[in-house]
């Protein structure tokens, strides 16, 4: 049984890892990769060897300490105990007649200590010959132990084959972990050529990769325009093949922004608002009533542009200033979900409504059907209502967020609790140990929380990282391309980008009590401070003459101080 448990523990953990690392492609290895991956390969798998043999022993201890928990003490206490003791004795009491009952119940108690121990021989006897009988019982079969001490502990070699499967099954997934995140960091790369080298259309291709939803084809195609951003042209400048195509074309360097642009801004987005809960986190109502004032703000954007478009088609608007902002965004929401009903059933081009070609479907069987139209919804929402309070205890009502989808793990009830109980043992002994524990388990639940924000970092560096490349180069290898023109918006992003994740930065850390652990967050904060600096640098002699942001020139005099 104990062995059941120790594997079914192992695949579960096996199979939650292989789902998490495939589904969000989070990986460990940074710049030393690249520099030396032979050295970075063999470290690590030297690595990996000797984590799979530490667990393999954990397994083999974790499973002796079953085998004397529950065969040479629990069963032990239960049979001889509980079984053999208390219930025969509550049996034969029942037995009894209500003198008797009485007489034998104080008796009982007696024996337990509760009262003083000053009874006849006659009375001894009595109590005692269930017990009496029980010896000699023992004595006639040669033992005084129950069967279920005769229970044997697992053979050296047995002990020896469980050790081996459990290294070999963890050093297998590490290994296979190993090879896939090497095999995902030379993603681009087709026998030394890029992938996109071998459509007919290689930025085209390239693009598309940038906005496919697929999170394998995303982050291989923002790998390969980071080393495309990045591969050094020695011979003639004219001939690389890499960068030109986007310097010389608008629209694909602008198409290339926008993607770029669109992943900073999203995850951009998500972190603003973790920062938001974090900051409120203990004023719930003041959470609510900012995010309810950004989405109003956010709806009146929209409104305006809307109604700046209709006023290009000479549609008569009243001054925006006489118009109730309730009015505006009920008025908003019932245009958008016309556009978006109307979306849904006909496909509109050159200005003919053309009926899709899936038939909508017949719903006329349910008319009739009492089970399908009054019990099936009901108990669809009871059970949806069961699930969500047994998975999400926390959540007592739906609340209205910019991104309804994040869940904060670390301000849940069991965090709090345990983050409570190790604060206040802090308080009391001040020792190292407690320091660990405590910011070892804060920075865990904080990186699952960067990890829900932020499923792929890699793509959101690699954007960094091709924007500040390609900023660089293109001073030297084209100045009046139109890679040049947009320094002040990649600025402009890398100033928003690192205000918003300074602010997690900070409060992370006052969260967490230390410096040592490092959320990917983070990591993405360092890498943006240090493509804005790469910019600065290499465009310093240049700024004076273009037209900035205002805190664009604040945060590049900060950075210069």
């Amino acid at each position: 049984m104990a062995v059941i448990v120790i594997f079914s523990i192992i695949t579960v953990y096996n199979a939650h890892c292989f789902y998490y690392n495939v589904d969000r492609l989070t990986f460990g290895q940074g710049s030393e990769f690249y520099q030396n991956p032979q050295l970075y390969i063999k470290n690590k798998s030297a690595k990996k060897i000797r984590t799979s043999l530490k667990i393999a022993v954990y397994s083999i201890l974790a499973l002796t300490m079953a085998y004397v928990l529950t065969i040479k003490i629990g069963l032990h206490v239960f049979y001889e105990i509980l079984i053999d003791g208390v219930l025969m004795n509550v049996l034969r009491l029942l037995s009894l007649k209500k003198s008797k009952r009485d007489e034998y119940l104080d008796k009982f108690f007696k024996e337990n200590g509760l009262f003083e121990n000053n009874y006849s021989p006659e009375d001894l006897n009595y109590l005692y010959s269930r017990r009496l009988d029980h010896q000699n019982y023992h004595n006639t079969t040669g033992t005084n132990k129950s069967d279920f001490s005769k229970l044997s502990f697992l053979s050296i070699k047995q002990l020896f084959n469980i050790f081996l499967i459990n290294f070999l099954l963890y050093a297998i997934w590490e290994f296979v972990h190993l090879a896939f995140n090497a095999y995902l960091s030379l993603g681009p790369l087709h026998k030394g050529k890029l992938i996109s080298l071998l459509s007919l259309r290689p930025i085209e291709t390239l693009v598309d990769g940038l906005r496919s939803r697929n999170s394998f084809t995303k982050l291989t195609a923002f790998q390969e325009l980071s080393m495309r951003s990045e591969l050094e042209i020695k011979d003639n400048l004219i001939e690389n093949i890499y960068r030109n195509p986007i310097y010389n074309s608008k629209n694909n360097w602008s198409n290339i922004l926008k993607e770029c642009f669109k992943v900073i801004k999203n995850t951009n987005n998500k972190i603003y608002e973790y920062n938001m809960k974090l900051n409120f986190k203990k004023d719930n109502e003041a959470y609510i009533n900012k995010v309810l004032e950004l989405e109003k703000k956010k709806k009146l954007d929209e409104l305006i542009h809307l109604q700046e478009r209709e006023h290009l088609f000479g549609s008569n608007l009243s001054p925006i200033d006489d118009i109730d902002l309730v009015q505006m965004t009920s008025e908003y929401n019932k245009r958008k979900d016309n556009i978006l009903r109307h979306k849904t059933f006909n496909n509109q081009h050159n200005d003919i409504n053309v009926q899709t070609q899936s038939p909508e479907e017949n719903l006329e069987y349910l008319e009739g059907n009492f089970v399908f139209k009054y019990i099936y919804p009901k108990v669809k929402g009871f059970f949806t209502e069961r699930v969500n309070k047994f998975l999400f205890p926390d959540v007592k009502k739906p609340v209205t967020t910019l991104n309804p989808d994040l869940n904060i793990r670390y301000d849940s009830k069991i965090n709090r609790i345990f983050r409570l109980i190790i604060g206040n043992l802090k308080k009391v002994i001040n020792r190292r140990e407690l320091d660990y524990v405590y910011s070892y388990f804060t920075s865990s639940v904080l990186e699952k929380d960067s990890q829900e924000i932020c499923p792929l970092p890699s793509v959101y560096a690699e954007a960094v990282f091709a924007l500040c490349s390609l900023l660089t180069h293109s001073v030297d290898e084209t100045p009046k391309s139109f890679v040049v023109s947009s320094i002040n918006d990649i600025l402009k992003t890398y100033q928003i980008s690192a205000v918003i994740l300074g602010e997690y930065c900070e409060l992370v850390e006052e969260e967490k009590g230390s410096k040592k652990f490092k959320t990917s967050i983070e990591v993405l904060y360092d890498i943006v401070l240090a493509a804005f600096v790469e910019v600065i640098r290499k465009y310093k002699p240049l700024l004076k003459d273009i037209d900035l942001d205002e805190e664009v020139k604040d945060m590049i005099k900060f950075a210069m101080d």
